[in-house]
């Protein structure tokens, strides 16, 4: 099902909740999973971003922030699990529906069900836990 599509080893404990959405988006079209950090001097509220390669075979790459900026302390945190599923699930529903549209909103909520049951399975009670990364 993953033919081809990259998760960086740092955030390789997503692949189960990517694989929970597989009968609800094109998981042919997703080329990458990856995280990233923003400067400490730079504020963003920028979660997540979803980038459409034209070039070649018309596939996405899935960007996630690693860390939440304060700027005026100078210091960083990590993500909590509930935030990187979120907009996970967020850019898993722009494959189907790039717009923001009630279709789009209606999609990030089944998936976000579908990663319900992972947590549920894997024994992940408190999803306000910040992962380490």
């Amino acid at each position: 099902m993953l033919d081809g599509m990259k998760i960086q080893k740092r955030i390789k404990w997503l692949k189960p909740y990517i694989l929970s959405a597989k009968n609800l988006v094109d998981l042919t079209k997703l080329k990458s999973v990856t995280g990233y950090t923003v400067p400490i001097y730079k504020e963003t509220n920028q979660q997540a971003s979803i980038i459409y390669n034209i070039y070649g075979k018309r596939r996405y790459d899935i960007k996630l922030n690693l860390k939440i900026n304060y700027c005026l302390s100078k210091k960083q945190t990590n993500v909590g699990i509930a935030s990187f599923l979120d907009s996970l699930a967020h850019e898993l529903s722009h494959i189907e529906h790039i717009e923001h549209t009630p279709e789009h909103f209606a999609l990030q909520a089944k998936i976000l069900l579908r990663f319900a049951r992972v947590l549920k399975k894997t024994g992940v009670n408190f999803t306000d836990k910040r992962i380490k990364l």
